[in-house]
């Protein structure tokens, strides 16, 4: 076998790497060697079409001044803090929710939510406000509600109690459904009970 040509390290953007990535995998009826060119791009970071590995150069995307951004991520996830719900596809609601998706661990960030309706929002951390998991979008979105009003700056709880599920469900979820869709509702408990029993019975 001939000797394998060294690999060639080429420096780039994280624009221009996806500039290179997407010029690959939206190809019109793109041929299966093409499809999985890209993505083993995708993954390393390595064209072995062209014997190039690409290496990341972040800065090459900084700003420059007078800009100033200020940016608040976590790599590998996006967590968004909304009065409204910025979903477009299929939003699964749970009847009863599951108390190990109530958020308990720290974020690493702070927002600013109302504790009470004649004082300013304050900075608080999520985790530390009494909330509940109320529906998924796909495999990995939860959508959670929190209720600052709830807020005990000396209570580590944030569990809501069942007597406050309760009147999420009867007097907040589920009229809401019978209002948008009757025929779905019908298949939901009357009451808060009702659902418990059903999510009980089939987890069982």
């Amino acid at each position: 076998m001939p000797p394998q040509a060294p690999i060639i390290i080429e420096g780039c953007s994280l624009a221009d790497f996806n500039d290179i990535f997407f010029r690959i995998i939206e190809q019109d009826n793109i041929p299966p060697e093409e499809y999985y060119r890209a993505c083993n791009l995708a993954l390393t970071e390595k064209d072995t079409h062209r014997n190039v590995q690409y290496s990341m150069e972040p800065t090459r995307n900084g700003f420059v001044a007078p800009r100033v951004v200020r940016v608040v991520r976590d790599y590998d996830s996006i967590i968004s803090f909304t009065d409204w719900l910025p979903v477009t596809s299929d939003l699964f609601l749970y009847p009863v929710t599951n108390p190990d998706d109530t958020l308990k661990s720290s974020l690493h960030l702070k927002v600013p939510m109302k504790t009470s309706s004649r004082e300013p929002p304050i900075p608080l951390s999520p985790h530390r406000v009494p909330n509940i998991c109320l529906a998924s979008v796909g495999i990995h979105t939860k959508v959670r509600a929190f209720f600052p009003r709830l807020y005990d700056p000396e209570s580590q709880d944030v569990e809501l109690t069942q007597e406050q599920k309760k009147g999420i469900y009867e007097k907040g979820v589920r009229p809401v459904i019978e209002e948008l869709n009757y025929e779905t509702s019908t298949n939901w408990s009357t009451d808060y009970e009702g659902a418990l029993t059903r999510a009980t019975k089939r987890n069982n």
